[in-house]
């Protein structure tokens, strides 16, 4: 059986999933022209969906970070 520390890092784990990588594969080559335009009819732009990956990921890194203090091994 797991303990609540090992159950709580592997569900913020897989909740940091990896968008963050595959937007910035999609996004690598675009110019900063192309970044500032809305992606499809998303009502966001390249930027802010990279932006908000980016936040996402911090995120859930410090709640990982955090529930290490708190459950220390």
């Amino acid at each position: 059986m797991k303990s609540p520390r090992e159950v709580i890092l592997v569900a913020l784990n897989n909740y940091g999933s990896d968008d963050l990588e595959r937007a910035e594969m999609a996004f690598k080559y675009y110019s900063q022209e192309q970044l500032n335009k809305e992606y499809c009819h998303s009502g966001k732009t390249c930027r802010e969906i990279l932006d908000g990956y980016r936040v996402h990921r911090q995120e859930v890194e410090n709640a990982i970070r955090n529930v290490k203090e708190v459950y220390p091994v």
